[in-house]
C-alpha cells in the first residue's frame, strides 16, 4: 500500500481498516487542545498517574528517573487497542519509505530507535577516548511541532493534503509525543538536518559524534570540544533546548 496517495479521512480509514470515527477524533484540532481533567478522574498505578480520555486515548504520566527529579513526570500518550494497530502499520510503511534511501532519511550517527543499533552501539563508537561531553535534549518529543512532522511527510513523499493529515494523526496538542509508535521514527527523520549539522561540527573539532533519541554525545582524545553557545545556537534552530 502507498499511503503517500491517500487524501482524506475516509481513504485512510478504508485501506488501513480502521475506525474512520477514531480517525476524525484523533486529527480534530479540539482535541489536540486536550481539557483539564479533574483529580479525581484520575488514578496510580505504582507510582504512574493515568488520566483518562475517553475511548480512544489516554496520557500516563511517568515519574523521571533521575533521582534530582523525584517531582517531575514524563506524560506519555497510551492510543487504545485495537486502534494502535493503525500506527504500527504507518510505522511499517514509512520505514518500507526509508529503506529504498536510508542516506537520504536517517544519519549513521542516529542510534536510538533503529534496527540493528541500540544503546550498545551508540556507546561503542566512544570506546577508549580520553575526553566525553554528553548533551541531554530538554523535552525532546515536546519541541518537534505539528508543522515540522508535516514537512517529513512531504519528504517521505506525501502531497500538502496526505502530509496535512498524517500530520494531525501522528501528533498530540500540536507536537510530537512519546508514546504514539511513530514517534521515534518521526523524530529521527526531523533530526536529520540536525545530525548533519553536529557532522560538520564534530568534523571541525575533530571529535566523534553520536546521537542516542534526545542524548548527544562527543567524545575526542583531545579535550577541544565546541563552546556551549555554539552548541545552543545549533540546537536552538531546531526549537531543541540543551541541558
Amino acid at each position: 500500500m502507498n499511503f503517500t496517495i491517500l487524501n482524506t479521512l475516509e481513504q485512510i480509514s478504508k485501506n488501513f481498516n480502521i475506525n474512520l470515527e477514531f480517525l476524525q477524533y484523533i486529527s480534530n484540532k479540539e482535541y489536540n487542545t486536550p481539557k483539564k481533567i479533574p483529580t479525581a478522574s484520575s488514578s496510580k498505578i505504582k507510582g504512574i498517574e493515568i488520566i483518562s480520555i475517553p475511548k480512544y486515548i489516554f496520557t500516563i504520566q511517568i515519574p523521571k528517573k533521575n533521582k534530582k527529579r523525584f517531582n517531575e513526570y514524563r506524560e506519555v500518550i497510551d492510543i487504545r487497542s485495537p486502534y494502535n494497530i493503525f500506527y504500527k502499520e504507518l510505522l511499517f510503511h514509512i520505514e518500507n519509505i526509508i529503506k529504498k534511501d536510508k542516506k537520504k532519511f536517517i544519519t549513521e550517527n542516529a542510534h536510538g530507535f533503529i534496527k540493528g543499533k541500540n544503546i550498545l552501539s551508540n556507546a561503542k563508537q566512544h570506546t577508549n577516548k580520553k575526553y566525553i561531553l554528553k548533551i541531554d535534549v530538554s523535552n525532546f518529543f515536546n519541541s518537534i511541532k505539528t508543522s515540522s512532522i508535516n514537512n517529513i511527510f512531504i519528504k517521505l513523499g506525501c502531497n500538502e493534503t496526505s502530509a496535512k493529515l498524517f500530520s494531525d494523526l501522528c501528533t498530540y496538542d500540536n507536537v510530537l509525543k512519546e508514546g504514539f509508535n511513530t514517534s521515534p521514527i518521526l523524530a529521527n527523520l526531523y533530526c536529520y538536518n540536525l545530525d548533519n549539522e553536529l557532522i560538520y561540527l564534530s568534523n571541525k573539532y575533530n571529535l566523534t559524534f553520536t546521537r542516542y533519541s534526545d542524548d548527544i554525545t562527543f567524545s575526542s582524545d583531545n579535550n577541544n570540544f565546541p563552546k556551549i553557545e555554539e552548541l545552543e545556537q545549533i540546537f536552538s534552530n531546531y526549537n531543541f533546548f540543551i541541558k
